[in-house]
């Protein structure tokens, strides 16, 4: 799910470590659910917010050579051979400001695009398999067999 996200943000998927990305994406969702319970004390914060440093480190490692690559060609007006129109460069064309914000705040947005779109992937992934395996959509799940 992961690739998909990747290559659907930047139209083409980057290399990167899957175990390490899933843990750091777990890491992140841990550290919002911690963050929003009340009464923590300061070291168990500063604890959450070292784990999102750590996690946040790992997605950088591939993202933001990646986002620097795509905004070099962005505002060059080319494309590598290798890849197709991805939604960042979509965004990127239709609202310029976000050029504005500078690249560690891009770099923080595409990190929530990562995060967001990896957990809603897997939810629609859920979804989709539990209504295949409902007596009422048996051809469905017969022809996706099939395709797959």
């Amino acid at each position: 799910t992961a690739s998909t996200v990747l290559f659907l943000l930047f139209g083409r998927c980057p290399k990167f470590d899957v175990a390490a990305l899933c843990k750091s994406t777990h890491d992140i969702m841990l550290v919002l659910e911690g963050l929003l319970q009340p009464l923590q004390s300061p070291e168990r914060r500063e604890e959450l917010l070292a784990i999102r440093s750590n996690a946040h480190a790992v997605m950088d490692e591939f993202l933001r050579p990646e986002l620097e690559e795509l905004l070099a060609e962005t505002r060059s007006g080319s494309r590598a051979s290798d890849r197709r129109r991805g939604l960042l460069e979509a965004v990127l064309a239709k609202e310029p400001r976000f050029y504005d914000l500078g690249f560690e705040a891009l770099l923080a947005e595409v990190r929530n695009f990562v995060n967001a779109g990896y957990g809603i992937q897997a939810y629609a992934l859920s979804f989709t398999l539990g209504l295949l395996a409902e007596p009422g959509h048996a051809s469905c799940a017969v022809g996706a067999r099939r395709e797959a």
